[in-house]
């Protein structure tokens, strides 16, 4: 079983994450250590974010230090969310075919409300941008606390590269198909490739 935390986890082959586990085991301390990575490595023309926080309480940092980096920032309204969410999928796939490259784009999504508010456009739109993420130069990483059928589908679970998964309840190890470690240490996440 592979284990992994933020203090040495990379997200540089794989290009979309799914990142569960319940309120309180680590998801947003892992996205901000690797969003720092990124800071350090790149400037903001050659790396842009498209927030999607739909609990409006993520990415401060972010969005308080290095402004210039964000493309799009969405805060609660699931609406406005899909609405994007459209935009960059388009925006994904006109990358791929035009073999555009930078700068490299980082799609966060935090939490499920889009998916609550239309499952099915929701899990559409980001399974055209998981397919072509790697052509078109993205990341994505969708962090949920619920990562049930009616929050992530079972198509739309089978088009990330990897899942990151921190302490669950075991129903939703089984749905995910990930391996339910013995014990689970707060801030550690079970690593699972998924096959191509």
């Amino acid at each position: 079983m592979n284990i992994t935390n933020s203090e040495y986890f990379t997200f540089n082959v794989d290009s979309s994450l799914l990142l569960v586990g319940q309120t309180g085991t680590g998801k947003s301390v892992l996205e901000d250590k690797y969003i720092e990575r990124l800071l350090k490595s790149y400037t903001p023309d050659k790396l842009k974010f498209i927030l999607l926080d739909m609990t409006g309480v993520d990415f401060y940092q972010l969005r308080d230090n290095h402004k210039e980096y964000i493309q799009e920032d969405v805060k609660f309204d699931s609406d406005k969310g899909l609405d994007v969410l459209e935009v960059t999928a388009q925006l994904a796939e006109d990358r791929a075919t035009s073999n555009v490259k930078e700068p490299m784009i980082v799609l966060l999504i935090e939490e499920c409300d889009m998916a609550a508010a239309d499952q099915e456009h929701f899990d559409s739109l980001l399974i055209r941008i998981n397919k072509v993420a790697p052509a078109a130069n993205m990341k994505v990483i969708y962090s949920t606390s619920r990562p049930a059928p009616d929050v992530v589908s079972r198509k739309l679970l089978e088009s990330f590269d990897l899942i990151l998964a921190g302490t669950l309840v075991e129903a939703d190890y089984k749905y995910l198909g990930v391996e339910q470690p013995s014990s689970h240490e707060p801030y550690n996440f079970v690593v699972t490739p998924r096959s191509s």
